[in-house]
């Protein structure tokens, strides 16, 4: 993963009020991975899983 995509999470994050710790950030990204095709839905799913 890129820098470009660590930056794109941690900006989907924060939009919607969460801070990431690094950690968090390296699951999401590793996450992500499984969905290649569809990166911005996995980012979605998971904000809307972290809501609930």
């Amino acid at each position: 993963m890129g820098a470009g995509t660590k930056k794109k999470v941690q900006r989907k994050f924060k939009i919607r009020g969460y801070t990431l710790q690094i950690d968090a950030l390296e699951e999401i990204l590793f996450f992500s991975c499984r969905f290649e095709d569809a990166e911005d839905e996995a980012f979605d799913l998971l904000i809307n899983k972290i809501k609930k």
